[in-house]
């Protein structure tokens, strides 16, 4: 890790009903999401390639760049795990559907990220 940036661990957890199994593509991102009129901006993101299946955790780091973080700012953590292997959501993804903040001022640096399927 460069000393610029600031690792956030992150630990996806795949719904023990889930029907997805086997290899997918798992998209965690760190948005800015201060705007409440407009889009959140991706300020850091990682991809990887991994077997799933139901009751998983995933657990990842994702390198957020420091100059991207203000402290008077807000920020939300996000996931998806595509059987199809795109940046798509579909029906059988597993996504996030609750806020996960992250909360630079209080250090936090670990955070626990749910994941539902969409139906």
């Amino acid at each position: 890790m460069a000393a610029n940036k600031t690792p956030v661990e992150v630990d996806i957890i795949l719904p023990p009903d889930c029907s997805q199994s086997g290899e997918a593509l798992v998209r965690v991102l760190v948005e800015d999401v201060s705007e409440l009129d407009a889009p959140a901006k991706i300020i850091a993101q990682k991809q990887l390639e991994t077997n799933v299946e139901p009751g998983k955790h995933i657990v990842t780091s994702v390198d957020v760049p420091l100059d991207k973080l203000d402290p008077r700012r807000s920020y939300n953590v996000r996931a998806h795990v595509s059987r199809n292997q795109t940046d798509v959501i579909e029906r059988g993804d597993l996504i996030t559907t609750q806020s996960i903040p992250l909360r630079i001022e209080k250090q936090e640096t670990r955070l626990s990220v749910p994941l539902r399927e969409v139906r």
